[in-house]
């Protein structure tokens, strides 16, 4: 009996400190949309589990790429900077969890600065 009850009492003691997985972000995943405003173009993004953000913005008006990195709340707000991080230049805005993203972008190293709206969903 006692090594019944010393087993019982490791096993609860086991599943209640064992945590559950957790989900990460309930915006994990490949997104992505376009841009318009002072320059025109694409963007793609993967949210990863922690709320982390890495992808690219394609500019249709240079035909450069440049690398989107930033991160997202559990609410969706987001903000990534793109091209070279001491540019000033960043895409704010939501994602919702059925699926769609807006927001706006802007680039104050250029003058006069350059910015527009942004668009997108999950793919």
């Amino acid at each position: 009996m006692k090594r019944l009850s010393l087993a019982l009492l490791v096993m609860v003691s086991v599943a209640v400190s064992c945590k559950k997985d957790d989900p990460g972000s309930p915006f994990a995943g490949k997104w992505s949309g376009g841009y318009t405003g002072s320059d025109v173009g694409m963007w793609r993004v993967t949210v990863h589990s922690d709320g982390k953000i890495t992808g690219t913005a394609n500019s249709l008006r240079t035909s450069r790429e440049f690398p989107l990195e930033g991160s997202i709340s559990d609410r969706g707000d987001f903000k990534a900077s793109f091209g070279i991080a001491a540019t000033g230049s960043e895409f704010t805005g939501t994602f919702t969890k059925d699926g769609s993203a807006t927001g706006t972008w802007k680039n104050t190293m250029i003058t006069p600065a350059i910015e527009g709206t942004w668009q997108g969903q999950r793919e």
